[in-house]
């Protein structure tokens, strides 16, 4: 479950704990602090805290995300470690220096949603994981992997292939899956059952 906070706002009522620790205890939780570009690091770690003071056991991560990243880079005011100002920006290298505390952080804006991505398949059924991997369009690497396991299992199913028609079929399912992964929708319901 993914359990979505706007951090803009950073407002936690009682009631949501509550409803965590009631009605969602039995479904891997995962936090998602959206709008982490417009919200400040202050409300973000104060949220984190909080979520993390609860120690829900069925707690998966924190995540920061953004809707946007257009080419956006971080903007520092003060260093997030020390609160410093003395602050050297390198544009070609993307990184920021504290010149106090000698923190180093990139600039680059990431949306955070990669790291999302990959905790929610670690922790999904397989009964749904590979429609989760194929219905997302942020993580490929999700989507390669699964394309491997799929190949593999075709090789185990190849060598047990003893007429035509059974090579058929199994060539025929093992394209019909790779096609849902990647969403060749024109073709991939056609040979999706045997």
């Amino acid at each position: 479950i993914w359990y979505v906070i706007n951090s803009a706002h950073s407002r936690w009522e009682p009631f949501e704990e509550r409803i965590c620790r009631e009605l969602l205890h039995r479904a891997p939780l995962m936090f998602v602090l959206n709008k982490a570009d417009i919200s400040s690091l202050k409300d973000r770690h104060g949220m984190r805290a909080l979520i993390e003071r609860m120690k829900l056991p069925n707690c998966k991560g924190i995540f920061e995300t953004i809707s946007q990243t257009t080419n956006k880079l971080k903007n520092f005011d003060t260093c997030p470690v020390c609160g410093s100002d003395d602050l050297v920006v390198k544009t070609k290298q993307a990184t920021m220096i504290c010149q106090e505390c000698k923190h180093t952080e990139s600039t680059v804006q990431t949306n955070g949603l990669q790291e999302l991505i990959q905790t929610t398949c670690q922790v999904l059924p397989d009964v749904v994981r590979g429609a989760f991997i194929s219905a997302q369009t942020i993580d490929f690497h999700s989507k390669e992997k699964l394309s491997r396991e799929i190949l593999s299992e075709f090789w185990t199913v190849f060598t047990q292939a003893r007429t035509p028609s059974k090579l058929f079929k199994i060539i025929a399912h093992m394209m019909a899956r790779l096609s849902i992964v990647w969403e060749f929708r024109r073709h991939g319901h056609e040979y999706g059952q045997f």
